[in-house]
């Protein structure tokens, strides 16, 4: 039962990584994205009036894998019922491309958001700001071509954006497959040395016909009473 388990999680882990493989391959030519939507009941931010929705999207393209989501404002249904929550997939998206000075980021002449946190390692990536109202700058900035016009408080979507490289989920799905044919290599190759006469260690393989109590290599014990050292 065992065996059969460990066989059954060493097949999944082997079809994973092929799909994260190609993943990987087809990020540079089609980039892609899967997006809901939802509303946030009771969400609130000071300063903002309406009900709340919270986006999702999960995004690939140019070999990075992009989480995203953020909460925004959304006066269009008032009290009315919404729609049921929706799941499309889109072709083409910019995800790949969002980099993390990107989220959060304001108008020219708004002050920078609060609370805006931002860590970017070795092509990982972490971003966050929490949802807010900026005022409007002082003195005002005038909307240009818009005359008389000037920019007022700025609503700030709550966001957050987590990247990482398309080539981890690959070699994280690898390692059991990898693991698994190096020891089938292993004792296929004991199993040969066997035939041939030799006397392989149950361990690295050595062959022990001039040290048949303790494998010289290794260490293990082959003989009853003989402890390893």
């Amino acid at each position: 039962m065992k065996r059969l388990l460990l066989n059954l999680l060493t097949a999944l882990s082997l079809l994973l990584c092929v799909a994260a493989c190609v993943l990987w391959v087809r990020s540079y030519w089609v980039p892609e994205q899967w997006s809901a939507l939802y509303k946030l009941p009771g969400k609130r931010v000071p300063g903002v009036a309406g009900n709340w929705e919270r986006r999702r999207f999960v995004g690939w393209s140019n070999g990075r894998l992009v989480f995203y989501d953020n909460e925004h404002p959304d006066d269009v249904w008032g009290n009315r019922p919404r729609p049921p929550p929706s799941c499309r997939y889109q072709r083409g998206t910019i995800l790949g491309q969002l980099r993390l000075d990107n989220v959060g980021s304001s108008a020219v002449g708004y002050s920078t958001p609060n609370g805006r946190r931002s860590l970017s390692l070795g092509g990982f990536g972490y971003a966050s700001v929490p949802a807010q109202v900026i005022p409007a700058p002082s003195p005002p900035v005038p909307v240009p071509g818009m005359a008389g016009g000037y920019y007022g408080d700025e609503t700030i979507a709550g966001q957050r954006l987590v990247s990482l490289p398309l080539w981890l989920p690959a070699f994280l799905t690898a390692i059991l497959p990898v693991v698994r044919a190096w020891r089938w290599r292993g004792r296929r190759a004991r199993r040969r040395r066997a035939g041939a006469g030799a006397l392989p260690c149950p361990r690295c393989g050595y062959d022990l016909r001039a040290t048949p109590g303790r494998c010289p290599e290794c260490g293990t014990a082959t003989t009853p009473g003989v402890t390893a050292g």
